[in-house]
């Protein structure tokens, strides 16, 4: 069984450093971007801006 903490820090991460690690991962065709080519990853990531699904 694995443990439940009620109050785990969660840190939200930047959006830049998201898009970095996504665009490492698409460069090393790692979990959940494998598959995806890693120019199309990089010109998919220069359009995004906001974590806001709807904005961006």
């Amino acid at each position: 069984m694995l443990p439940f903490f009620v109050n785990a820090d969660v840190t939200e991460r930047a959006i830049e450093e998201l898009k970095v690690e996504s665009q490492l991962r698409a460069d090393r065709t790692a979990y959940p971007m494998g598959g995806i080519n890693s120019a199309d990853a990089q010109e998919t990531l220069a359009w995004i801006s906001t974590r806001d699904r709807e904005m961006s």
